[in-house]
């Protein structure tokens, strides 16, 4: 079963990368803010995108404590199958004009075994790097 290092987190163990696609970088839900503004946010309740009225989708910083949340809605439930999970998920992100993460994305994420059975990342990912690479090849 493979191993990745969730963005801002520990190890997360998955069946797939399309899971930890849907884990780490698809919308679990969404709050709206006193402000307007609208976030989506991943499994790990991490802000993932934002938008503001009238204006485009744009990055959100995984590290922010959102604040002024009005509302917070989820796009599925914990008991959903995996499949419609990660449909329900790419069709959010389609609404707000964002490309969907696919496997070689989050191939920097995985975590292998080295010689002494040691998890290692199988790249050395920079968080911002590679998260600003996806989100600009989703406006692309």
């Amino acid at each position: 079963m493979p191993v990745f290092m969730r963005p801002g987190h520990g190890p997360l163990l998955c069946v797939s990368a399309r899971q930890f696609i849907r884990w780490a970088f698809q919308p679990y839900g969404i709050w709206t803010t006193e402000d307007g503004r609208e976030v989506l946010f991943n499994r790990d309740y991490q802000p993932i995108w934002q938008r503001r009225s009238g204006e485009p989708p744009e990055p959100a910083d995984r590290k922010e404590w959102v604040k002024g949340i009005l509302s917070q809605r989820w796009f599925y439930k914990d008991g959903t199958p995996e499949s419609q999970k990660h449909a329900r998920g790419a069709a959010i992100l389609a609404e707000w004009g964002v490309r969907v993460p696919d496997r070689t994305d989050v191939e920097p994420w995985r975590m292998r075994r080295d010689r002494f059975g040691q998890l290692v990342m199988a790249k050395a990912p920079l968080l911002t790097r590679t998260e600003t690479d996806i989100m600009l090849r989703s406006h692309g």
